[in-house]
């Protein structure tokens, strides 16, 4: 073998060691000590914008709360008065008055009279009627606060006459063709119509049969 044939191949073998080494370097190592990479390891990390969007008006329970209703009963609701229409007036009682009268019971009163004022106090309202005629007889009561029975008492004053007979605080006026007696006398308001009194003497044997009645 000649010299340069013996350098040719020396130069060979160790340009392809030079290749083989290079292979190595370059190559991932391999093994269980082997870790991926933080590119490799690393997934999508949500943001608050990949949840739902938070409701800027949803409502807190303090939100919904239901206002409570606005009351509409009367400032004196009054209390019960404790009688019923046959204690009011007994029969023997209106016998005594009038003979052909009937008791009715209990009723509605017509609005913005009397009677129906007296029941939106919580009143008692009891009704007789003529047997000939067909006329009624109200009587009408309530059982109320000092100031209340005075500011009514106030009213019936400037509205009416005073009636001594019918006790410390009585009064009677005529209006539309009923006659009304109203009496106020410890907490009660009474309140005695019809169209039978022409005046104030007409209700007064039956505002005494009332008061007496009284508890």
């Amino acid at each position: 073998m000649s010299v340069s044939s013996a350098v040719l191949r020396r130069s060979a073998v160790i340009a392809l060691a030079l290749g083989s080494l290079t292979l190595t370097a370059c190559a991932p190592p391999v093994g269980p000590d082997s870790t991926p990479t933080a590119s490799e390891s690393s997934s999508p990390t949500p943001t608050s914008s990949d949840g739902p969007p938070a409701d800027e008006h949803r409502e807190s329970p303090d939100d919904t709360a239901t206002a409570p209703p606005k009351s509409t009963q009367h400032p004196d609701a009054g209390e019960d008065v404790g009688l019923g229409c046959d204690d009011v007036i007994t029969l023997q009682q209106m016998y005594d008055f009038n003979p052909n009268v009937s008791a009715l019971g209990e009723f509605s009163p017509a609005a913005d009279t009397p009677a129906a004022k007296v029941a939106s106090y919580n009143g008692i309202t009891c009704r007789w009627s003529n047997n000939t005629s067909g006329r009624t007889i109200d009587v009408a009561i309530a059982k109320l606060a000092p100031k209340t029975l005075d500011d009514l008492a106030a009213e019936a004053d400037a509205s009416g006459e005073s009636v001594k007979t019918y006790g410390e605080k009585g009064f009677f006026s005529h209006s539309s063709g009923v006659g009304t007696a109203q009496i106020f006398t410890g907490t009660y308001w009474v309140v005695i119509s019809s169209k039978d009194f022409s005046d104030a003497r007409g209700a007064e044997q039956l505002a005494q049969f009332v008061l007496g009645n009284l508890p």
